[in-house]
């Protein structure tokens, strides 16, 4: 579940790093942003799947320095995608849906970061496995879902002007 809710999250934000800052130069269209977003979450998708490749999953867990190792890199990404997101100007027709797509975003960084001070505290694997199985229905699991809807949020935008883009939210 963690790992769902983490891929979604890096495909969500790394999809808002599309476009252009606010140079003083023309807007985005809508079509053109949105596409701009839908190529990135390939990007997100490949960092995702190579931390993935790494084997380590939850469940999988040896020792409390690995979950803390995996869910550092998970943050960065995150992070890296936020950073990107925050300089993003998108159009008027994204607005509402971008700054709450920040908001979550945010949150969900805050709530992560939480979570690794968390995992920094465990001497077992066995507390390890305790962290994330109280994971659902926790601020983490909340933040997530708000991120998820975030997403949806915009992709209900695409899908209402009729742009054929797939932002991969909550996959």
């Amino acid at each position: 579940w963690f790992w769902r809710a983490t891929f979604a999250l890096g495909l969500t934000l790394l999809s808002s790093a599309a476009c252009c800052g606010d140079d003083g130069g023309e807007e985005v269209s809508l079509d053109s942003y949105l596409h701009d977003v839908e190529a990135t979450l390939q990007e997100s998708g490949d960092r995702f799947a190579e931390l993935g490749d790494q084997g380590i999953t939850g469940e999988d867990i040896e020792s409390p320095a690995d979950a803390v190792a995996i869910e550092v890199q998970a943050r960065d990404i995150i992070s890296d995608s936020l950073d990107s997101l925050r300089a993003l100007d998108a159009p008027p027709e994204a607005r509402r849906e971008h700054e709450e797509l920040v908001v979550a975003a945010n949150n969900y960084v805050h709530e992560l970061d939480a979570f690794i001070g968390q995992l920094q505290g465990a001497q077992t694997v066995d507390d390890v496995q305790t962290l994330f199985a109280n994971i659902p229905g926790s601020p983490l699991d909340e933040a997530a879902s708000r991120l998820d809807t975030s997403c949806l949020q915009l992709q209900d935008v695409a899908t209402a002007r009729s742009i054929d883009v797939d932002l991969g939210c909550g996959d």
